[in-house]
């Protein structure tokens, strides 16, 4: 047994050289990161005085001051300091404090200081049950010295010890296996330290239960400590601290209304809760934003949460003014403990901002595998990286392609110019239909999404070796719908999973809307279950747990009929194609179990989740076809810190890491060559251009087709609780720009505005409201818009006079941003500040020096008249009415004239030009000039020219006059009449019967 460590009088001395009055001017200064500091260079110092023997006052001085360590944000750091006071010799300095001073007068204050040392500390405490009894035991001397009265600080004690207890009990729980954990997350799991495995990027596995128990518990703790690091917040903001990047939400007297039934069958005991918002209470509260079902919600009697309830979002009901106050009212199912919720108690409730009902799916999903029959074990776990063709294949096989008849297998059987593929993605074709895994990476634009789509066509027109449809899955809508799309419109048999597609041509082949419902006597007997326990449970609340279980096992067995049900019709009206996102997958993963897909293909594999991939894996996948490019987005974590243990790294990286040969597609058909030259080869050594893109035309009132506005105008300054940034000059530069574009004759469907953060999207959304042309543009961030393209793109990326870039110095942001404009890229952003975090930025600042494509000012174009404007700030665009140079336009009409007007886009105005200049147009006969106004019908000539008439006479008529046109003579002419009578009459009239001309002068 080793001998305990005793402190002599060289070591007190050694204490006291770290005065307790410089530590406390140490933490009055403003920076806990300055503190951490200077602690860790007196770490053994502060070990020795934690150590020694306090008294009163040395102890709540440094009780005091370790307040600013709780605070730091820095989790490492917080851990390697905090783990200095678990030592039996500081807990019974404050064990021997709290016993001797009853009546102290530091009593009241060093009960606060001590109860916030025992909640933080049993977060970190290294899993022991001496460490637990150790605090354990100071729990309960601090509430034998607890007034009685002082009931608030006997119930958190309370909680504490139970917490305790609950860890003593489940100390090995970290041994459990991955399909014995409880997916909701529990006291222990948020207040224990956790010893997670990393992802294996570099090696295989030892087996498929260790495979799925490490992804498991990584994507576990992904939820998990997002929800813990806003549980410390919450506790850090009780304790006085300022904290940013607020994970939860947190509601204050949550009142429970009543308990009611849901008719959807796989929703339990709902309870309606309703709670004001809007007061100083609630002030967190945005009560335009309603609580997302699925969502997680804890319920607590105790303001620190040291233990609580678990509930679902079912409903967000309604907004409720009732005499100048507002109620939210929301449906919530508790997940489990029914019988101790109680209607007459007041709650808080925690919000996390991160979704659970993904997570859930997910994890549960894994916990649902086999390790005896597990999908692609061969690669996936053991990283065999040999290549196989999948088992439905033989090495005889022919598929009908481009109507030819290809020999799979054969060498010489491959044409370069299939299907007008390049060749690079011919080779990739090749090896997606033969191989069992297969990678294929391209760079943005090189085809990837077309290229799935073919795949998909060629197995659907060969699908007589396929049993059971085709699986295409992605981390997002956009991705499924973009590749279904043309499937539906080809009349192939497709079902959508999910119910998020914004495509209307999607609706109608949802899985609720394609397929028959059934089970209509399980659902009568669950709604009978359910009131029973309603009843129960509005009684007293107690022997329910009879209940409980049958309503699961009938809901349960609802599932399966359903899940049968829907295989059945799936594979008896011979869908071709599944498609959904990976989250959609994972809910319905029962059914594709039934279903069995032979073929799994994923697009954007490159940031989609390792474990939402293997969630969508059936025992039935025989072949398995991976596309993305993981030089752009990674998979979106919540935890930052698991990127440590490779939480971050794709299974398509993950297998070229492993040295799993890819497909690399090799030819661009988004950028004109200029933007492509950005990334290339800065970032990919090999891109070949389609002819396409280097035609492209340029972009209209624009000097040049890509331009970086540089500046160094600072971003705006952060609010305290938010850690997003926003940068206005860039804002208003680009709508003004966005502006200036769409009077070039650009529709809003041509531009897109793309920003980092969040920060900045709210602003810029709200200034886009001055433009009305502006209304149906676009604003998003980056990460939304991954895998899709514009004809323009704007990017604002915000940081400028900043210590750091945040995510800009990602090397995988950059090129997805970099890289979404097909022809025309005008970027802002301070180039110094950029370069000053990223040697990405160095090397792209290199390039667009070169093509002098960057500048303090845009350079604006005049289409009509080539002058050039500089532009650096909105107020440059106040140009001429319809955004150009203010010169007259000039250019000749049609009509021969020229244009009056300001300079204007050419397209439209001069097709509508009203021209108010004398005609120049001759009549028919090319005699006369109009004497109208250019923009007049000419009409009929209405000059008077001579004209003989079939009489004789000469007369004047208008030159526009047909020659078959009747005129009347009116030339006086001599008749006689019957009488011998002379009379003279017109001409006209001498062709009466009455008259005879008469010759000779009249």
């Amino acid at each position: 047994m080793a001998k305990k460590k005793r402190y002599n009088g060289n070591d007190q001395r050694l204490a006291r050289e770290i005065s307790l009055q410089s530590l406390f001017c140490l933490f009055n200064t403003s920076d806990p990161n300055f503190i951490a500091d200077s602690l860790f260079k007196r770490k053994s110092e502060l070990e020795a005085l934690t150590k020694s023997n306090l008294n009163s006052g040395d102890l709540i001085d440094l009780l005091r001051m370790f307040i600013n360590v709780y605070n730091l944000k820095n989790s490492n750091k917080r851990s390697q300091l905090l783990a200095i006071t678990h030592s039996e010799e500081f807990v019974n300095n404050i064990k021997h404090f709290l016993q001797c001073n009853i009546n102290s007068k530091y009593l009241k204050e060093a009960i606060d200081l001590i109860m916030y040392f025992v909640d933080v500390n049993i977060n970190e405490l290294p899993i022991s049950d001496v460490c637990y009894n150790r605090f354990y035991s100071l729990l309960k001397v601090l509430n034998d010295v607890l007034a009685d009265d002082n009931i608030s600080y006997h119930y958190w004690t309370h909680e504490l010890c139970l917490l305790l207890q609950k860890k003593i009990i489940h100390r090995e729980q970290t041994k459990h296996s991955w399909k014995d954990l409880n997916i909701y997350p529990c006291p222990v799991d948020l207040f224990e330290k956790k010893d997670i495995m990393p992802n294996k990027i570099n090696g295989a596995y030892k087996n498929t239960d260790e495979y799925l128990d490490t992804i498991f518990k990584l994507l576990k703790e992904d939820y998990e400590g997002s929800l813990r690091e806003g549980i410390l917040q919450m506790k850090a903001e009780l304790r006085g601290a300022r904290t940013t990047e607020k994970e939860i939400l947190v509601y204050n007297n949550i009142n429970i209304e009543r308990i009611e039934t849901d008719e959807k069958p796989m929703n339990g005991i709902i309870h309606r809760i309703a709670f004001s918002i809007g007061d100083k209470e609630n002030q967190l509260v945005n009560t335009n934003k309603p609580l997302k079902y699925g969502s997680l919600l804890l319920f607590s009697q105790c303001s620190q949460f040291t233990t609580f309830h678990l509930a679902t979002v079912v409903e967000d009901v309604e907004l409720q003014n009732t005499e100048g106050s507002s109620y939210k009212v929301l449906k919530v199912s508790f997940v489990d403990n029914l019988s101790q919720i109680k209607s007459y108690w007041q709650y808080t409730m925690l919000e996390s901002k991160k979704l659970f009902k993904p997570y859930y799916e997910v994890l549960h999903a894994i916990q649902s595998k086999s390790i005896d029959n597990f999908p692609m074990e061969k690669y996936i776990v053991y990283l065999d990286t040999t290549p196989c063709f999948p088992k439905y294949l033989s090495t005889t096989t022919e598929y009908k392609i481009d109507c030819k008849s290809i020999k799979l297998f054969s060498n010489t059987s491959w044409p370069n110019d299939l299907l007008n593929l390049d060749p690079s993605q011919v080779e990739a074709l090749r090896a997606a239909l033969t191989h069992e895994l297969v990678l294929i990476q391209g760079p943005p634009g090189s085809g990837k999404t077309h290229l799935a789509q073919k795949i998909i066509d060629i197995l659907i027109d060969n699908k007589g070796l396929l049993s059971t449809p085709i699986l295409l899955i992605s981390s997002d809508n956009y991705s499924v719908d973009v590749i279904l799309e043309p499937m539906v419109l080809k009349e192939r048999n497709v079902i959508r999973l999910g119910s998020q597609t914004k495509s209307s041509v999607l609706k109608k082949n949802l899985l609720n809307n394609k397929l028959k419902p059934c089970g209509r006597d399980i659902k009568i007997k669950i709604e009978r279950i359910k009131e029973s326990l309603m009843r129960k449970m509005n009684e007293n609340g107690e022997n329910i747990e009879k209940l409980i279980d049958s309503l699961k096992k009938e809901q349960t067995s609802y599932r399966k009929m359903r899940d049968e049900n829907f295989a059945l019709q799936i594979l008896s009206t011979k869908v071709d194609v599944i498609g959904g996102t990976t989250a959609g997958c994972a809910r319905l993963n029962h059914l594709l179990e039934k279903v069995q897909p032979e073929v799994v293909i994923v697009e954007n594999a490159n940031d989609v989740l390792e474990a939402h991939v293997i969630a969508a894996l059936s025992e039935g996948c025989k072949h398995l076809i991976l596309i993305g490019d993981h030089k752009q987005l990674k998979p979106y974590i919540s935890n930052r810190n698991l990127e440590n243990y490779d939480l971050d790294v794709s299974l398509f990286e993950r297998m070229m890491r492993s040295g799993m040969k890819s497909c690399v597609l090799k030819e661009q058909h988004r950028m004109r060559p200029e933007i492509a030259s950005l990334l290339s080869p800065t970032v990919y050594q090999i891109m070949k251009y389609h002819p396409a893109v280097r035609n492209l035309p340029k972009i209209r009132g624009m000097e040049r087709n890509m331009f970086f506005i540089n500046h160094e105008v600072a971003e705006n300054k952060k609010k305290d609780e938010d850690n997003s940034f926003s940068n206005s000059y860039e804002g208003d530069l680009l709508l003004g720009l966005a502006n200036y574009l769409l009077l070039q004759g650009y529709s809003t469907n041509d531009i897109t505005i793309l920003v980092p953060y969040a920060e900045q999207l709210k602003y810029m959304i709200r200034a886009a409201k001055t433009y009305p042309l502006l209304k149906d543009v676009e604003i998003l961030t980056i990460d939304i818009y991954a895998g899709r393209e514009n004809t323009i793109i704007l990017l604002s990326l915000v940081r400028s006079q900043s210590a750091g870039i945040g995510f800009l110095s990602n090397n995988n942001k950059i090129v997805v941003a970099l890289s979404r404009a097909k022809s025309g890229l005008y970027i802002i952003g301070n180039m110094k500040t950029l370069m000053s975090g990223s040697d990405l930025w160095v090397s792209l600042n290199a390039v667009l020096k070169k093509k002098q494509a960057i500048g303090r000012s845009i350079n604006l174009e005049c289409e009509a008249h080539k002058t050039i404007i500089a532009v650096s700030k909105t107020e440059d665009f106040k140009l001429s009415e319809w955004g150009r140079c203010g010169l007259q336009c000039n250019l000749p009409l049609k009509c021969g004239h020229v244009c009056k007007l300001k300079c204007h886009p050419l397209l439209e105005k001069h097709a509508t030009y009203i021209c108010r200049q004398p005609c120049s147009r001759f009549c028919e006969k090319n005699l006369h000039k109009c004497r109208k106004k250019c923009y007049e019908e000419c009409g009929q000539c209405n000059e008077l020219v001579a004209a003989v008439l079939p009489c004789g006479h000469s007369t004047k008529k208008k030159c526009g006059d047909h020659k078959d046109q009747k005129v009347i003579c009116a030339e006086p002419t001599i008749v006689s009449v019957l009488c011998c009578l002379r009379k003279v009459v017109p001409c006209w009239e001498s062709n009466s019967c009455f008259y005879r001309k008469v010759e000779g002068p009249i």
